[in-house]
C-alpha cells in the first residue's frame, strides 16, 4: 500500500512540474532574429519598406516591438519597445545600417489610433519607445553610428541617463523636449541640436542651435540620408 502511494503521489508530482513547465514556457515570449525575420520579407530597396516586428532580438538583445523602415539598403528605426532595463538603439538590423532614428507620427498604429480617440496629433516620444508611459529607464543609449535623431522623436521620455554617440551630429527639433532625463552623456562635443531639442529640460541650453540647411551636407553620410531628412 505504500508503494502504491508513493508511486501516485510521484505521477502528481511529475504531472505538477511538467504542467508548470509548459505554464512558464507558454507565457515567455519566443523572441525571433531580425536577420532571420527579414529575410522573410520581400524588400524592394528603390522604395520604403514599412516593417513591423513583435518579440524580436537585435544582436542579442529582445524586444517586444520594432517598428522600421527600410530603403536604399538602409534601415530607419522608427519604434523599438523593450522590457529591460536599458533601451538600446542599435545601429543595425540584421545587415541593414542605421544611421538616422524616428520618423513621423502616421507611421505609428498606436499614434494613429490615439489620434483617432483624442482629436489631436499625439507627440512620436512616448508612443514610440516606452512600453508604459510612466516607465523610467536606467540608460537609453544610441549606439555609435547613428548620426541624426529626427524631430520630436523622444518626446516626453523617461530615464536616468541618456548615451549620445561620438557620431552623433543633429538632435531634431523637440527631439526630447518635455524629457524626464537625469543625466546626458554626449561623446561629441560638436554636436548640434534644432530649435528646443531639449525644451524645458535642464540641458535645453547645452548644445549650440542650428539646422540642418546650415551644417550642410557634411552631416549626412550621403545624399540618400540627406533625402530622407528632409522628407520626414
Amino acid at each position: 500500500m505504500k508503494i502504491r502511494r508513493l508511486f501516485v503521489l510521484a505521477c502528481l508530482f511529475i504531472i505538477i512540474c511538467v504542467e508548470a513547465w509548459v505554464l512558464i514556457y507558454g507565457l515567455t515570449p519566443k523572441y525571433q532574429d531580425i536577420q532571420s525575420k527579414l529575410e522573410e520579407v520581400e524588400i524592394n530597396n528603390s522604395q520604403e519598406t514599412l516593417l513591423s516586428f513583435e518579440n524580436i532580438s537585435v544582436h542579442g538583445r529582445d524586444y517586444s516591438k520594432l517598428i522600421c523602415s527600410i530603403k536604399n539598403g538602409k534601415a530607419r528605426i522608427i519604434s523599438l519597445k523593450s522590457n529591460e532595463d536599458t533601451l538600446w538603439i542599435p545601429s543595425s538590423l540584421g545587415r541593414y545600417p542605421v544611421s538616422v532614428i524616428g520618423g513621423d507620427w502616421t507611421e505609428l498604429p498606436d499614434a494613429v489610433e490615439y489620434a483617432k480617440k483624442n482629436q489631436k496629433t499625439p507627440k512620436l516620444g512616448v508612443l514610440a519607445w516606452m512600453e508604459n508611459e510612466q516607465t523610467k529607464y536606467e540608460k537609453v543609449v544610441i549606439e555609435e553610428g547613428i548620426h541624426t535623431v529626427f524631430a520630436e522623436s523622444f518626446y516626453g521620455i523617461k530615464t536616468e541617463c541618456l548615451e549620445l554617440p561620438k557620431s552623433m551630429l543633429l538632435l531634431g527639433a523637440l527631439s526630447f523636449a518635455e524629457s524626464d532625463i537625469d543625466k546626458v552623456i554626449s561623446r561629441n562635443p560638436d554636436m548640434y541640436s534644432e530649435w528646443g531639442a531639449f525644451l524645458n529640460t535642464e540641458y535645453q541650453n547645452k548644445f549650440p542651435w542650428t539646422s540642418p540647411e546650415n551644417l550642410g551636407d557634411s552631416i549626412f553620410a550621403d545624399s540618400n540620408d540627406r533625402i530622407t531628412y528632409f522628407q520626414k
